[in-house]
């Protein structure tokens, strides 16, 4: 593998879908202990200088991103209904 440098001013560590309500329901997760071992990749990432950034995926009342036609997506939206329970703390911390 070559070797990577990384610019601390132009990178990031992106922390992408973690959801509260959702997590302690997938036993792969839990098992491996995404979410603790996230929070270390986190203050790893701080601590080099990095910055942290999160992204979620959260539907507006009503769905209105989803198409009334699209019915794989619809038929899986009731688990998305927690979508905006973040981490809080655990990663929105300053």
């Amino acid at each position: 593998m070559a070797a990577l440098t990384l610019d601390r001013t132009h990178t990031t560590l992106l922390i992408a879908d973690f959801y509260a309500a959702i997590l302690p329901t997938l036993p792969h997760a839990v098992d491996r202990q995404v979410v603790a071992k996230t929070q270390q990749l986190q203050q790893a990432a701080r601590d080099a200088g990095l910055l942290p950034c999160y992204c979620a995926t959260v539907f507006r009342p009503g769905y209105i991103e989803i198409s009334d036609r699209n019915d794989s997506r619809r038929s899986t939206l009731e688990p998305w209904t927690v979508a905006a329970a973040y981490l809080g703390d655990a990663f929105c911390n300053a």
